[in-house]
């Protein structure tokens, strides 16, 4: 069996309407591109301010160096101390980061990866839960190396981006600018 001749003229119509499916996939397209962009901005909407909080969370472990214990409570007040004033510099964009719930959520976790531990205290009064970076993590370098890796994910500060900001704060990197700021204000008072 063989195919039938083309009909005259018919090549055409079959042109027609593969260009006009393709016009209609480009705009499925470019519209399912759309519905992507708006659903993965959706989901780091609801993503950003847990990081935010953890990276905040690992900058209050720079309070607890080089061998420091404190009670988690104080470090949670001290955590949200710091985040209110990188929030009001401009260096932290979402204040919820600062919620005492999802930092306290950070330090579990952090104390889940073996970043910090609890620390036993004889005829502590109830209720007290010191807590000191392990062992891993008592030096500067490995605490910072942790404050980085999470910046890694972190929505940079639209505040921190403007030119002027970063005219009047002398230094260039977001990350070593808040470092600098929890490393030169008391934010444990004793």
């Amino acid at each position: 069996a063989t195919d039938p001749p083309p009909s005259a003229g018919g090549g055409g119509d079959d042109v027609q309407s593969t260009t006009s499916n393709e016009e209609h996939t480009a705009e499925e397209f470019e519209a399912a591109q759309r519905d992507a962009t708006m659903t993965y901005l959706f989901l780091c909407a609801l993503i950003w301010p847990f990081i935010d909080s953890y990276w905040l969370t690992s900058l209050s472990l720079l309070l607890l160096l080089p061998d420091r214990a404190v009670d988690k409570k104080r470090l949670i007040a001290a955590t949200q101390s710091i985040g209110e004033t990188l929030y009001f510099e401009g260096q932290l964009d979402l204040y919820e980061a600062i919620s005492k719930d999802t930092v306290g959520n950070a330090l579990r976790q952090f104390e889940a990866w073996g970043i910090i531990q609890r620390v036993e205290v004889a005829g502590a009064p109830p209720g007290l839960q010191p807590v000191r970076l392990s062992r891993e993590y008592r030096s500067r370098h490995m605490v910072e190396r942790l404050i980085f890796k999470i910046a890694r994910y972190k929505k940079r500060s639209q505040a921190y981006r403007s030119r002027r900001f970063r005219a009047t704060s002398g230094l260039t990197n977001d990350v070593l600018d808040a470092i600098h700021t929890v490393s030169t204000c008391a934010f444990l008072q004793d």
